[in-house]
């Protein structure tokens, strides 16, 4: 159940709650064989959104820098 819930995207305290552990730490061992290749993939993805984003804001446009 741990390693489903962590796939899941839920946090380690959630999960400990739910399953009646005191620590986070119990939470973290039974659900270390957790898939999080997907969760990452839309993390690193929500990343390059908001850099290329910054990009946008911060880089000056070519026609500005030659005025």
């Amino acid at each position: 159940m741990a390693t489903t819930l962590r796939e899941a995207g839920r946090d380690e305290r959630s999960i400990a709650d739910l399953l009646g552990q005191k620590t986070p730490a119990m939470a973290r061992h039974y659900s270390r064989d957790a898939n999080l290749a997907a969760k990452n993939r839309k993390t690193v993805l929500a990343l390059e959104r908001a850099n290329k984003s910054r990009a946008k804001v911060v880089k000056p446009s070519a026609e500005k820098s030659q005025t």
